[in-house]
């Protein structure tokens, strides 16, 4: 069935041979206007023809749900002429048989054969002119053909003969195609006394005939009447529309050109874009692919960004002309121009330098989704497109995908974005989409951030990372030993003497610091270092019980070790030490 989905699928073009004909369609189940033609099926892109697909006979178009039946145009033709042969030669063998004339008539009909069905249709009414189903089926197929008069008389004999509801409506949509609303009325009254609301499509065709004729005040007594008696169409569309346009125009004999019922009272006229598109379409498109660029450069676009902040500690960030304070592992949703970002932090102490970027969509790309953009200035959040929480649950299979290290982040596949998020970019999606939210790794408990980060990046990106960890979770052990176990040891040094001049002292690089002099054996070289420290810094705890912990002496150890707890603010870790020593001696 041709689909297309924001200008892209498929669609029939070039369109020949068209008739229409009033049906209730069988998989929405609404009476409409439905039609018939051959026609070329093409892929469409941007809602222009580009790849033929084959040629078509389509039969039964549904315009509500599109549904329709199709047959290779070629295929069909050969069945027409088979087809037709056999009904001709049943005929000819019994011209009287019922069955044989009623197969006949939907053979003829189907395949749209005006000059047999008009030696059939005067065989039935001069050899048969007192079946009731064969007049019915005769009035029906005459309206088919647009023998408006024809059919009206077939319809109204075979209604003397019996009662038939659908005969009724079949008559009724005769008399409006041949403008004659108030005849048709009375036709078309059983739907409102059996409360048959899959035939509602007839009454809005009445409707139609009336405002078509000027007569607006008819029209609000129907609308009136079908409110009172299928409440729920008062939200409808077609209510709406049909209710709006006759109480625009109650006071006036205004001519309102119907909708639908147009379309079975005139001539079939070609459609010159249906008709010429196809050979257009390639053109079109190439000129498109060359000149929508060249748009979307020139006439840059207004884009939603979330800036967001991957450290423990907030900071202003400058973005070309804009200012903005980012709170510490937070996000702020801003909208910047289209084209060259400069990202800057005044805080020098956060070492993040200027970084230049761009920021661009393609006008192919503003036609079919929304892109999410994300701005990281300093490159240590971690993003999570996918099913969060598969992130968290043991043994699951992965469904999502992690990123880190970039100052901008383009996720083009979201097609709809909330305007704000509190843990996470949510988008809409269906359920089942497992790409339906971008989160924000919480890195705030180690074990859980160095088992994610060693699952999902390779050993280049999780030092990067644990650099950039570091600068917030400057006293977190495991951050610091598997940092020192990963990176290469002329690197892990430059970054431990950074640290080890950081004040107030951070313990955790030190015991690092120690346990590598003394692997090398260096220890006179490391007692002289904390010696003068501690000289330099005597109200200083931590240094005296960094001493301490490397003194061979147990005399001199210890005595460092009181020093180090003495005073309004002793050292946690000398005081830990200690409690310790006296839990081992009992």
């Amino acid at each position: 069935m041709p689909l297309t989905s924001n200008g892209i699928g498929f669609g029939f073009w070039q369109k020949q041979n068209i008739s229409f004909n009033m049906g209730t369609c069988e998989v929405c189940n609404t009476s409409g206007i439905h039609s018939s033609f051959d026609a070329t099926l093409y892929f469409v892109f941007l809602y222009l023809p580009l790849i033929p697909l084959g040629k078509k006979r389509v039969t039964d178009y549904c315009p509500k749900c599109q549904d329709h039946k199709e047959t290779p145009l070629k295929t069909w033709h050969e069945n027409k002429e088979r087809d037709l042969n056999i009904v001709k030669g049943v005929l000819q063998e019994n011209p009287r048989d019922i069955n044989g004339i009623i197969n006949a008539l939907g053979t003829i009909v189907a395949y749209q054969d005006k000059h047999t069905f008009k030696l059939l249709a005067e065989q039935i009414k001069f050899g048969l002119p007192h079946n009731p189903e064969l007049l019915g089926l005769l009035g029906m197929a005459y309206s088919y053909f647009s023998k408006f008069k024809e059919a009206e008389e077939a319809l109204r004999d075979c209604l003397i003969l019996t009662n038939n509801p659908e005969i009724s409506e079949k008559l009724g949509v005769n008399l409006l195609q041949q403008l004659r609303p108030q005849e048709a009325y009375p036709y078309f009254k059983h739907i409102f006394t059996e409360q048959q609301i899959d035939k509602i499509g007839y009454l809005y065709l009445l409707v139609e005939g009336y405002q078509y004729q000027g007569m607006h005040w008819n029209a609000l007594e129907v609308l009136d009447e079908i409110a009172k008696v299928f409440p729920e169409q008062i939200d409808e569309r077609d209510y709406r529309y049909y209710r709006r346009i006759a109480k625009k125009n109650v006071s006036t004999n205004k001519i309102i050109k119907p909708k639908e019922l147009i379309l079975l009272n005139k001539k079939n006229k070609p459609n010159i874009c249906n008709r010429f598109m196809p050979s257009l379409g390639p053109s079109i498109f190439l000129a498109l692919l060359f000149f929508l660029p060249i748009i979307s450069l020139i006439n840059p676009q207004p884009v939603s960004v979330y800036l967001i902040n991957g450290l423990n500690k907030g900071y202003e960030v400058q973005i070309n002309d804009l200012k903005q304070k980012i709170p510490a592992f937070g996000q702020v949703l801003v909208t910047l121009q289209e084209g060259v970002i400069k990202v800057s932090v005044d805080d020098k102490k956060l070492r993040i330098p200027q970084q230049i970027s761009q920021i661009r969509t393609s006008l192919w790309q503003r036609l079919a989704y929304n892109q999410v953009f994300v701005i990281n200035p300093d490159r240590s959040a971690i993003l999570i497109k996918g099913d969060l929480q598969q992130v968290t649950t043991p043994h699951s299979q992965q469904q999502y995908t992690a990123f880190s290290g970039k100052m901008l982040y383009s996720f083009a596949e979201m097609k709809y974005l909330l305007p704000n998020f509190p843990k996470n970019i949510q988008v809409m999606a269906a359920e089942n989409d497992l790409w339906s939210q971008i989160s924000i790794f919480d890195v705030t408990n180690a074990n859980r951030t160095l088992s994610f980060i060693t699952k999902n990046f390779n050993k280049e990106k999780r030092v990067a990372l644990l650099e950039k960890l570091i600068t917030s979770f400057p006293n977190e052990d495991k951050y610091i030993r598997y940092l020192s176990s990963s990176q290469e040891p002329k690197k892990f040094y430059k970054i431990l003497s950074a640290q080890l001049k950081a004040r107030p002292i951070v313990v955790e690089w030190h015991y690092i610091y120690q346990e590598i002099m003394k692997k090398r054996n260096q220890l006179e070289a490391l007692l002289s270092r904390y010696q003068r420290l501690v000289d330099n810094n005597p109200g200083n705890p931590n240094l005296a019980y960094l001493l301490a912990r490397i003194t061979p002496e147990k005399e001199k150890a210890q005595a460092l070790f009181r020093q180090s707890i003495q005073g309004s603010a002793p050292s946690p870790y000398a005081l830990n030490e200690m409690a310790i020593q006296k839990l081992s001696r009992g």
